[in-house]
C-alpha cells in the first residue's frame, strides 16, 4: 500500500506544472500587416463619382455661357453677314484704322510739337481765354440760324473735344501771332478796301483794333501752316505705327 501512495503523489506532482504552464501561454492576437492598412482607400463611398458629375456640369455650364456671349454679344465680334460669311469687327477696326490712321497720326504729332513749343516759350492759355472763344463760335453759329450742341453732334464731338482744339488754336495763336507783323498802312488799306463788311458802330482806333485783329486772324492759317512745317522738320520724330 505504501508503494502505491507514493507513486500516485509523484504523477500529480509531475502534472501540475504542465496543467499549469498551458494556462499561462496565450497566443497573440493576430494584427493587420502596415502595408495593407496604408493602402486601403478611406474616401467614402460615392465621393469620387460626385466629384467628376460636378466637373462635367461646370464643362456644360461653361459651353452654354460661352454660347450666350457669342450670341447676344456676337456685335463685339462681327460686324456684318454677307450671304452667310461674316465680317470681322476686328477688319472693320483695321481697315478703319488704315483708312483715318495717317490723318489721326499728323493731328496727334502736330499736337505735341505746339504744346511742347508753348511750354518752351513759356505761352500758356486761360480757362477763361477758352470759355470766351467758345462764347464767341456760339455767336457766330447762332447768326447762323443754329445749335453750336447740334453741330457738335453732327461732327460726333463733345463740349471737352471742342475745348482742347480752341485751347491748342489760341496757342497756336499766340506762337504764331507775334511773327505777324502788320503796319499802319495795312489797316488804313483794308479799311479802304472793306467798308461793306466792317462794323458800322465802331469808329477810329476801335476800328482799327478790330481790322487789325482781321488781318491777323486772315494771315494765321497761312503762317501757322508754315511754322507747323518747320517745327515738324526740326523735330525727333520716330514712329512705331506706319499708315
Amino acid at each position: 500500500m505504501a508503494r502505491k501512495t507514493t507513486t500516485t503523489t509523484k504523477k500529480i506532482t509531475n502534472d501540475a506544472p504542465k496543467s499549469k504552464t498551458k494556462s499561462l501561454i496565450r497566443k497573440p492576437k493576430a494584427e493587420a500587416p502596415q502595408i495593407l492598412e496604408e493602402t486601403v482607400d478611406k474616401t467614402p463611398i460615392g465621393t469620387k463619382s460626385v466629384k467628376i458629375h460636378r466637373s462635367t456640369v461646370f464643362i456644360v455650364l461653361g459651353i452654354l455661357l460661352l454660347a450666350l456671349i457669342l450670341y447676344y454679344g456676337r456685335g463685339f465680334f462681327v460686324a456684318a453677314m454677307v450671304n452667310g460669311q461674316p465680317v470681322s469687327r476686328f477688319s472693320l477696326i483695321e481697315e478703319s484704322e488704315r483708312a483715318s490712321g495717317k490723318q489721326a497720326m499728323a493731328m496727334l504729332v502736330r499736337n505735341v510739337l505746339v504744346e511742347q513749343e508753348a511750354k518752351k516759350q513759356k505761352i500758356t492759355v486761360s480757362d477763361k481765354e477758352v470759355a470766351d472763344q467758345i462764347k464767341t463760335i456760339e455767336k457766330n453759329v447762332s447768326k447762323q440760324g443754329q445749335k453750336l450742341d447740334d453741330l457738335l453732334k453732327l461732327e460726333n464731338m463733345s463740349k471737352d473735344d471742342l475745348r482742347k482744339i480752341v485751347k491748342l488754336d489760341l496757342l497756336v495763336g499766340k506762337l504764331v501771332g507775334k511773327e505777324i507783323k502788320i503796319t499802319d498802312k495795312d489797316v488804313t488799306d483794308y479799311i479802304e478796301e472793306n467798308k461793306d463788311i466792317l462794323p458800322k458802330d465802331q469808329k477810329g482806333d476801335a476800328l482799327k483794333k478790330t481790322v487789325r485783329e482781321m488781318i491777323k486772324q486772315e494771315q494765321l492759317p497761312e503762317k501757322a501752316q508754315a511754322w507747323l512745317a518747320n517745327l515738324h522738320k526740326k523735330a525727333s520724330i520716330i514712329k512705331f505705327v506706319n499708315y
